[in-house]
């Protein structure tokens, strides 16, 4: 099976969790500040869209005991981006792009890297796999099929800021005219301690 991506995704081993989080499984779904969690047996996925909420909770699931980073490699955390883009290095999860409807729509997967499966040839078809998304998403009001993106430092120059509205910041586009929302964490993670 495989995680959907989108945005600013935030992938964590569930073995990892389930020896290191306090509470395990349970206590780290509960703990997730928004409604992206989406997970197989191998990996969960937490999006985000903005990348300060990415690093904060990122921040929060190690004070919480999991590793990030060591020697720039993803040890019980790795992060990937929607535009294809993995952000941080690891060799347990591997990265496609998967055909959806019948519109020639796509969206970006990650699925957890079983070296040995994958030597065997038994490590599933890709192309038909299920695909893990969070409740209640569909492919027409995703950030796959509307996705935007403005570079770190150019938001300035690109948006104008309206308000925020439901959790969510609310931006003119002064290249467009459109107007642009960018979801923020709401709920912050607990405190650790």
């Amino acid at each position: 099976m495989a995680v959907l991506v989108e945005g600013f995704s935030v992938i964590v081993r569930r073995d990892a969790i389930e020896r290191k989080y306090p509470g395990g499984w349970e206590a780290f779904a509960r703990d997730v500040p928004n409604q992206t969690l989406c997970a197989d047996e191998k990996i969960a996925r937490v999006g985000f869209m903005h990348s300060g909420d990415m690093q904060a909770y990122i921040g929060f699931l190690e004070s919480r005991g999991l590793v990030y980073l060591r020697d720039n490699k993803g040890i019980d955390i790795t992060i990937a981006s929607q535009r294809g883009t993995h952000i941080s290095m690891c060799d347990w999860i591997c990265f496609y792009v998967r055909a959806v409807g019948s519109q020639g729509g796509q969206i970006f997967v990650c699925r957890f890297y079983d070296k040995v499966l994958w030597k065997a040839g038994l490590d599933g078809d890709s192309r038909t796999e299920p695909v893990a998304t969070p409740k209640g998403w569909s492919y027409e009001r995703s950030l796959s099929r509307e996705f935007g993106f403005v570079p770190e430092g150019h938001s300035k120059e690109r948006l104008g800021f309206m308000g925020t509205l439901g959790g969510m910041d609310v931006y003119e586009d002064l290249e467009t005219g459109k107007t642009v929302y960018v979801g923020r964490t709401g709920k912050k993670p607990p405190h650790s301690g």
